[in-house]
């Protein structure tokens, strides 16, 4: 449907469209594993998009290139592409865009900068659309100093993405259950298998390595 979309685009000569269509493709690739792929759709869409700036494609935009470059093990581009993301939808709206900001948390968590975490969860708090309350839990379940706190935040925003059809992020936020629930000595209940099993039914092949991960725990 994504590459159909861009047939569309160039049959209509609409620029602006074929590079919003494309930075779409290199998100769906990304999450299918095909990181090279994914970095030639984004810098197809960057060659179109150049001389012709949309504002509302900086925050995906964003979100997109810290995401590859967190899976090319970029940290610090990451931090910085998903800063800019965050701090443009800090200045306009974060209900457009906010799996910027739960990225970036992801991010600044896995590389040790957490002095920043609580400014960007304000700007996430600010969303009132479900799908950024549900970040916002998924948000509340990393940043929790308890397990037990960190329990009751992510077993809500799996409830939430799952009502909003988000099976890849009910699963990546499964993971993040599960790990909770192995700090606190809980029975994970297969819940590593389930989130994999989601993960693979979505294709969504980044993210089963780290299922495969902690199974092997």
């Amino acid at each position: 449907m994504t590459r159909e979309s861009i047939e569309d685009a160039i049959a209509a000569g609409d620029q602006p469209l074929l590079g919003l269509r494309h930075l779409g493709l290199a998100w769906v690739l990304l999450w299918r594993g095909r990181v090279d792929e994914a970095a030639a759709a984004l810098e197809r869409s960057d060659q179109i998009l150049r001389d012709k700036p949309e504002p509302q494609v900086a925050i995906p935009r964003s979100a997109v290139a810290g995401m590859l470059a967190a899976a090319q093990g970029r940290l610090e581009e990451a931090l910085e592409q998903l800063r800019s993301g965050a701090n443009l939808a800090g200045e306009y709206t974060i209900d457009q865009d906010p799996q910027v900001v739960l990225e970036l948390i992801r991010v600044v968590l896995r590389a040790g900068a957490d002095d920043e975490t609580e400014r960007y969860r304000e700007i996430l708090a600010r969303g009132r659309s479900p799908f950024a309350q549900a970040c916002l839990h998924d948000v509340d379940g990393l940043l929790a100093q308890e397990p037990a706190d960190a329990i009751v935040a992510l077993r809500d925003a799996v409830e939430r993405f799952e009502s909003l059809g988000m099976r890849v992020d009910q699963a990546r936020a499964m993971l993040e259950l599960g790990r909770a629930m192995r700090r606190a000595g809980e029975d994970l209940r297969g819940i590593f298998t389930r989130a994999r099993q989601l993960l693979i039914e979505c294709d969504a092949q980044l993210f089963v390595c780290e299922a495969d991960e902690e199974l092997a725990r």
